[in-house]
């Protein structure tokens, strides 16, 4: 009985580890098709605030946000599928990752939208 404990154990450790390869490949997969905007921040340098930058769809709802982060440093790498996008950055002052009024921003693609291709890599500023 023991010995068949300890074979049930073992063949439910290969199938859950079988699903997490499955689901490592799927996820990879996701990240090969992105393409990623890379850029810099300008703002004073004697600043110790975090940057928040958001990534939202030009397709239909300009509101969709896609992808967003903070960073530490004034340089950036976000990724996103391929498609028509709207970069809004600012210096989060108080970092509750949200913008109030005062706080410096910038947009990049409001005029003409950033247009992202499959498996490239766009600089910006």
């Amino acid at each position: 009985m023991l010995l068949r404990c300890a074979a049930l154990n073992l063949l439910s450790c290969a199938v859950l580890s079988a699903c997490q390869f499955v689901d490592l490949d799927r996820d990879l997969k996701e990240l090969e098709s992105l393409s990623y905007i890379e850029g810099s921040i300008s703002l004073d340098p004697t600043s110790e605030n975090s940057i928040a930058i958001a990534l939202f769809s030009d397709e239909l709802r300009r509101d969709q946000l896609i992808n967003a982060k903070l960073v530490e440093s004034r340089d950036f790498l976000i990724g996103a599928p391929p498609g028509r996008y709207v970069l809004f950055a600012f210096e989060d002052r108080n970092r509750d990752f949200r913008y109030q009024l005062g706080e410096p921003a910038g947009v990049a693609g409001a005029a003409t939208p950033i247009v992202l291709q499959a498996d490239k890599s766009y600089p910006m500023w």
